[in-house]
Order: structure tokens, then C-alpha cells, then sequence
């Protein structure tokens, strides 16, 4: 729960949602109550009348016979209507709280979309930035650059704005919060950071830089589409096996049995 309620913090901060957090959360933790009660409800409900576990359990007494009387009256409304409305009224209430559920969700996933987003774009924001390093442009000014382009790399240019927009709200240098970002950033996108903190930190030559930046990229995605051809030619065989010799070979070992061996034997005789 702690992980979700870091995850709703994560998603209120960086989506720019203007929700609290802990607002979010409480959403969560009530659809996950309303949820369980349903389902609960729904199947106790479901196994009294499907079953005759209530004529066990209901004494006779008058409030054993009066529950035994109206389990009885639904039991005969239920078994009145066509099979697929039964499963409906079964099905239905659990399935509207389990979607409310994952709405309160949403949050979670759209963050998750962003940061699948981000690594995407990450890619095309190192190639921009060795073209502008080469025009002389400074580091930090590269940054600016990115989030300026909004049309090309959307997530990367809501994803600058936001760490620009948190530099002024916690009055910290851009470069200091460019560090805190590190910290969390991960593949391509950590080594874009890493360039442009690394250059304004220390100096250096920063087309160098940015050079060596292109071709560790261009390195990892060779290696990364090589084993993805890898797991493609795996799949592809498996799928192979299973659609076209498996078959076969089913085939093979059918028309080998004896008894339909004998059959068609028995065939050819009386023919």
C-alpha cells in the first residue's frame, strides 16, 4: 500500500494532475472496500439460492422459515429468466465495482505511460542533442531546447517543463534538481541527464561528450533489437512446432494405432 501511495504521489506530481495525492488514494482504498464487499455479498448471495445450503442452515423456526420462504421467492424469480440474464444479475455488480476500481487506478497507469513514453522519446532527444552540441549550444540550454518541442517529443517536453516548473516552485537551481532527477531516471533518459549534469558540473569538451553519448545509444539498441530478433525467432519456431508438426505428427500417430489400422483393413476386405 505504501508502494501505491508513493505511486499516487509520483502521478500528482509529474502528470501535473492538481489532485492531492492522499485524495487519490482515498478513492483507491474505497473502491477496494466496495469491491470486496460486493464480490462477498454477491457470492453468498449466489450460493444460498443456487444451492440448498439454506435448508440446512435456516432451523424451524420463524425467522428460519421466514428466510427459507424468501430465498425461496428469489430462487423462483431467478430460475424464471433465460440463462443469460441469471449471469448478469450475477456478474453485474461485482463487474461495476471492479471497474470503479481500476478507474481509481488510472492515475497509476497514465504514469506509467508517461514513463514508457519518456524512454521512447529519449532516444531522439540524444540524437537532437548531439546536433545541437555540435552547433556550439550549451548543455542546459540544449534541455530548454527539448522541452520546447512539444510537437516532436511530447513526453519529453512535459517531462522538461516539469523539472523546470519544480525548480522555481522549490527555489533550487536547475542543476540541482537535475541531480535529484537522476537519481531516478532510468536507461536512456538517465544517461541524457547524466550527460548535461556531468558537463555542467565538470566542464569538458561537450561534443565529446555528446559523441560518445550517440554511440553508447546506438550500441544498446543494436544489442537490444538483436536479442528482441533473438526472442522473435524463438517465438516463431515455437509457433512452427505447435501449428504445423505438431499436427502432423498427431496425425501420424493416430492413423499408426491399431484399432485404426484394423478398421481400415476390415474396410478393404469388404470392399
Amino acid at each position: 500500500m505504501k508502494g501505491l501511495l508513493k505511486s499516487y504521489h509520483e502521478a500528482s506530481s509529474k502528470l501535473i494532475l492538481g489532485v492531492h495525492p492522499r485524495v487519490l488514494y482515498k478513492k483507491f482504498k474505497l473502491a477496494l472496500i466496495v469491491t470486496v464487499l460486493v464480490c462477498a455479498i454477491t457470492s453468498a448471495i449466489a450460493v444460498l439460492i443456487l444451492t440448498p445450503l439454506i435448508d440446512f442452515i435456516a432451523k424451524d423456526s420463524p425467522m428460519g422459515l421466514t428466510i427459507r420462504d424468501f430465498i425461496g421467492s428469489l430462487r423462483s424469480i431467478i430460475y424464471s429468466l433465460p440463462p443469460p440474464a441469471q449471469v448478469l444479475i450475477f456478474l453485474t455488480p461485482p463487474l461495476a465495482s471492479s471497474i470503479f476500481l481500476f478507474y481509481t487506478l488510472m492515475p497509476v497507469f497514465k504514469l506509467k505511460s508517461h514513463y514508457s513514453g519518456v524512454q521512447e522519446e529519449s532516444v531522439w532527444a540524444i540524437f537532437a542533442s548531439t546536433v545541437y552540441a555540435m552547433a556550439g549550444v550549451p548543455p542546459l540550454r540544449i534541455f530548454g531546447i527539448l522541452g520546447e518541442k512539444d510537437y516532436i517529443l511530447p513526453k519529453i517536453s512535459r517531462e522538461v517543463k516539469r523539472i523546470e516548473r519544480d525548480s522555481k516552485i522549490k527555489m533550487k537551481s536547475l542543476l540541482d534538481v537535475l541531480r535529484d532527477e537522476y537519481k531516478d531516471a532510468k536507461k536512456f533518459w538517465r544517461l541524457l541527464l547524466g550527460t548535461i549534469i556531468s558537463l555542467e558540473t565538470t566542464g569538458g569538451d561537450i561534443l565529446t561528450y555528446f559523441r560518445d553519448l550517440y554511440r553508447t545509444t546506438v550500441r544498446e539498441l543494436r544489442v537490444a533489437f538483436e536479442n528482441q530478433a533473438k526472442t522473435m525467432g524463438t517465438l516463431s519456431a515455437v509457433t512452427v512446432i505447435f501449428l504445423a508438426i505438431l499436427p502432423m505428427s498427431v496425425y501420424v500417430m493416430l492413423t499408426m494405432n491399431p484399432h485404426y489400422i484394423s478398421c481400415y483393413l476390415n474396410e478393404k476386405e469388404n470392399n
